[in-house]
């Protein structure tokens, strides 16, 4: 009560510079005639420069007028320090950085936040085309309350809608004389070659069949691990998500009470038992998934994730032994893949507009300057000249191979809401090898894809109450997943799991899913 009072008194006494009109544009450059100045809360990466040293920033703030006071956090200490600001109710003008629905939801009853879809809809330019061109995506950022108040970061890259692959090493395959599997049976055939002919020559028992790994952290539903076996599972004829909930004809399905999901676990199972899987599946960090297939030569025979670079060094020998795995024909004579969504990267960089800025029509003109597709792309992918290049005709490149060092030497890269939307990537060149074989995965998954889940606002009430539902129900399909493919006993414990599963608030957890994409599709 005490945050909402203070906000509603600092909103009455500013009601003048709402209403003033003397200082600023509505259109075209500078924002504003005389400069002001808003304070940014923002996260950054430990090894990034200060984004106030940025030459990119610079050109931003001089262009539009507005010069920026920014408050930056490190992106490891950013939870912390955004909860305490939160808590406190001591706000700035703008973040940078993400927050949770939870935390949207929860400030924006406790009035935090400006409704930025009316601002967006006057005096914005890049984000009002993306809207009007893309309403499927923009429809999503809606609150259950009709209002808009967080800007997500986009992504029109077609690769990111498919983060979960497969890669299997056409090199052993050739060396051994194999096919390409099309079913688990041939599969497995396959893996049990991997692990008994020495396929990589060096007469030691090293090699590992299948790599997968499932132990990252899910902190919300909305996360996804693309090392996981999402799509595999669809093997067994119904894919998986990270909440266990699909869409199936319309409607929120929970898979892991399925007996699809029972047979993909009991296929599992066998193949730990045969030694195929990496035991340390559900156990290791990123870091080891890739030392392990790195430290000297690939050892891995299959394994999921999004880019070469996550499992092989150099990426350039990756793609000469790896190509995608194609989806296998499933136990329903189809072949499905999980397709995540265009705007799969909202969990990373967002923008908030607080309800004590003073100047709401002049920043979401600050905004929509980011928004503009070639600034976006070198906030994202670096600097022209050094992470892309773009050229008279309105193509552009991606140069450095897209590392992490260029993207971030002059570039905010992946912690702010940057859109560069599809149409603007068909306009991509990759002149890089390893980004075309990425680029390539699209047309190996694009035939078989199935629409996930979308991520859409829970109403604050659902997503309050879903908040222990989440923790428990997936922790503990992970506990007993792990457990029956290591240990087996799957058969034996299934009726109980599926009693534990109810007495946890299984048909409420799917209700609250159900409930929610009904109000997203209702017209």
């Amino acid at each position: 009560m005490k945050h909402g009072l203070c906000l509603l008194l600092c909103l009455f006494l500013l009601l003048p510079a709402f209403a003033t009109a003397e200082n600023f544009n509505a259109e075209g450059l500078p924002v504003v005639n005389e400069p002001i100045t808003l304070r940014i809360v923002a996260a950054i990466d430990s090894d990034m420069k200060n984004y106030d040293e940025m030459k990119l920033v610079q050109q931003w703030e001089a262009d539009t007028g507005i010069n920026v006071e920014w408050i930056q956090y490190d992106t490891a200490s950013w939870n912390e320090k955004k909860n305490l600001m939160l808590a406190s109710g001591d706000l700035p003008d703008v973040i940078f950085g993400n927050l949770s629905e939870y935390d949207v939801l929860t400030y924006a009853d406790q009035g935090y936040w400006i409704p930025l879809q009316d601002l967006i809809d006057q005096y914005s330019v890049n984000m009002k085309s993306f809207a009007e061109k893309y309403p499927e995506v923009y429809n999503t950022w809606f609150a259950p309350d009709g209002n808009l108040y967080k800007i997500p970061r986009l992504k029109g890259q077609e690769d990111m809608v498919w983060p979960n692959r497969m890669y299997i090493n056409q090199t052993w395959l050739d060396t051994l004389g194999l096919e390409m599997p099309t079913t688990i049976d041939e599969l497995t055939e396959v893996l049990r070659a991997f692990k008994t002919r020495d396929p990589n020559g060096n007469g030691l028992a090293d090699e590992i069949p299948f790599a997968f790994r499932t132990n990252d952290p899910l902190p919300s539903r909305t996360t996804f691990n693309r090392h996981a076996l999402y799509g595999f599972f669809g093997t067994f004829g119904r894919l998986d998500s990270p909440d266990h909930i699909v869409l199936e004809d319309g409607h929120a399905v929970f898979t892991a009470d399925k007996e699809e999901y029972k047979n993909a676990v009991q296929w599992l199972h066998m193949a730990y038992e045969e030694g195929l899987i990496d035991p340390e599946a559900f156990t290791m960090d990123a870091a080891s998934y890739k030392a392990k297939n790195t430290a000297s030569e690939n050892v891995y025979g299959v394994w999921t994730g999004w880019t070469v670079e996550e499992a092989t060094n150099p990426p350039e020998q990756g793609i000469e032994d790896y190509v995608m795995l194609p989806p296998l024909v499933n136990s329903n004579g189809e072949q499905i893949w999980p397709r995540f969504g265009y705007n799969v990267s909202a969990a990373s960089g967002s923008i908030l507009v607080t309800s004590i800025n003073q100047y709401p029509e002049a920043t979401i003109r600050f905004l929509d300057y980011m928004w503009e597709p070639y600034f976006s792309i070198q906030m994202d992918w670096g600097i022209e000249g050094l992470g892309s290049q773009i050229n008279e005709d309105g193509s552009w490149e991606i140069l450095g191979g897209g590392l992490k060092t260029t993207r971030t030497a002059e570039g905010m890269a992946w912690n702010v809401a940057t859109c560069v939307p599809q149409d603007i990537y068909e306009k991509c060149i990759y002149t890089s090898a390893v980004k075309q074989f990425e680029m390539d995965a699209c047309d190996v998954y694009r035939p078989y894809g199935q629409e996930m889940y979308p991520g859409i606002y829970f109403t604050l009430e659902d997503t309050q109450e879903m908040q222990q539902y989440f923790t428990d129900i997936t922790n503990y399909v992970a506990k007993m997943t792990a457990a029956w493919v290591i240990d087996g006993g799957i058969e034996e414990q299934w009726d109980e799991y599926i009693n534990t599963l109810n007495s946890m608030g299984l048909e409420r957890y799917v209700e609250i899913y159900e409930e929610n994409y009904a109000r997203y599709i209702a017209p």
